[in-house]
């Protein structure tokens, strides 16, 4: 479909989404993963993380990621 000449279009930028959870991470991390997918189609994932909570709190690691993704 042609575009508009009267109509101004916005540039496409790379945005970061951070992704983690320490609650059922397992699943979590891949079901938002999937969920960026459809509504994204250039994704990129950076490698997943665990680290343990701050001060020693009494809580299960997180695994924490980074995505990159075009508008």
């Amino acid at each position: 479909m042609p575009t508009d000449p009267e109509k101004p279009t916005s540039p496409s930028v790379t945005i970061l989404i951070g992704v983690g959870s320490n609650l059922r991470p397992e699943t979590h991390v891949p079901m938002a993963l999937r969920e960026l997918r459809l509504a994204f189609t250039d994704l990129r994932v950076s490698t997943i993380h665990w680290t343990i909570p701050l001060k020693g709190l009494d809580q299960p690691r997180y695994a924490n990621g980074v995505v990159a993704a075009r508008t």
